[in-house]
């Protein structure tokens, strides 16, 4: 399986169930195996110039076109999100949210640790995190303090969240 595709430098990545990660730099024609990454990649985002690969044993990142990955902390915690603006946010399976001041080279645990989050989004200070079986959380100040908000979808599982303008779209389990 694929679980997600990232452009960067050129190069499309895609993050797969095979514990690889491979890499194209002619449309798809031929692909690469990724060195240093021997996790199944749940996905991707390109934050400040580095790609960062959310895997099922941690978290690493690329400064140089994924020639080389180095893996952050927090490690050996699944990720299945990453999101950021201003700070970086990982979404982790039974850990949680954690923040990165540094360009994901170092890691924090947020208050929100006890969930499985499978899906972040940002944008200025608010966080919004869709977890397993426990719907929604929002955080108004970068991830310090949370409160789950599941009007009208209850504890559903969250797969996806996109913010388009003013409005945040989640994609749930069985409700839309």
């Amino acid at each position: 399986y694929v679980y997600d595709f990232a452009s960067y430098n050129g190069r499309i990545f895609a993050g797969t169930e095979s514990w690889r990660c491979y890499y194209t730099d002619n449309g798809g024609i031929n692909w690469t195996q990724c060195q240093d990454i021997w996790e199944d990649v749940m996905c991707f985002n390109n934050i400040f110039g580095i790609l960062l690969a959310g895997t099922s044993q941690g978290l690493y990142y690329t400064t140089n076109s994924g020639a080389n990955w180095i893996m952050a902390q927090p490690s050996s915690l699944p990720v299945h999100d990453i999101a950021g603006g201003d700070k970086l946010f990982a979404g982790t399976v039974f850990s949680g949210v954690w923040s990165s001041n540094n360009y994901g080279t170092s890691w924090t645990q947020t208050s929100l640790n006890n969930v499985s989050v499978e899906a972040l989004a940002t944008i200025y200070s608010n966080v919004f995190a869709g977890t397993q079986s426990n719907g929604f959380y929002v955080s108004t100040n970068y991830g310090l303090n949370w409160a789950q908000r599941n009007e009208g979808i209850g504890n559903t599982t969250i797969n996806s969240l996109a913010i388009v303008g003013y409005t945040i779209f989640a994609a749930t389990d069985g409700m839309g």
